[in-house]
């Protein structure tokens, strides 16, 4: 399977999924985030489901960001089916988008 291009997703106040590891893969992946605000910053929060045990963890949580300002996640190992999720504390302020760095088959 090809790696896809990352593609930016506006994030709400509502938990929203960024990415599902896709059946038969393993994948080592990292989340960039900015504050497209001008003015104010946001609160983030990214966190990783484990498939194998139904449980989610938070890589990030309660992450302040600067108004104008980003960051790069930690890179994180994700088995098939594993998912990222994350939510904002204000709709609109944060962008994020998740690329994979590497991917095998399971």
């Amino acid at each position: 399977m090809a790696i896809a291009a990352p593609t930016a997703v506006a994030l709400t106040t509502t938990v929203q999924t960024l990415h599902t590891v896709p059946t038969g893969f393993r994948q080592i992946a990292e989340v960039v985030v900015a504050n497209i605000n001008t003015a104010n910053p946001a609160t983030l929060v990214l966190n990783w489901t484990d498939a194998s045990a139904a449980n989610a963890s938070a890589l990030l949580a309660q992450t302040d960001i600067a108004a104008k300002d980003g960051l790069l996640s930690p890179r994180k190992v994700l088995e098939a089916g594993d998912k990222l999720t994350a939510s904002a504390s204000a709709n609109g302020y944060l962008t994020a988008s998740v690329n994979v760095v590497y991917e095998e088959p399971a």
